[in-house]
């Protein structure tokens, strides 16, 4: 017996459901311009997120 979850949610949905995941429990939210949720590295996925180095106070 095989069993298939669809998920039939918006596809805002979705995608807010990992922005919420990266916002709730990753540190470098602030600075990473990833936001894919579960499937980051950080979070124990295996995609790599790209990290802004922003720094308070400096202006180029």
């Amino acid at each position: 017996m095989e069993i298939i979850i669809a998920d039939d949610r918006p596809a805002w949905m979705k995608k807010e459901d990992e922005v919420m995941a990266c916002m709730s429990r990753c540190s470098s939210f602030k600075k990473c311009s990833s936001r894919i949720g579960m499937e980051c590295k950080r979070l124990g996925g295996s995609e790599i997120p790209k990290i802004n180095n922003v720094r308070k106070g400096r202006v180029k």
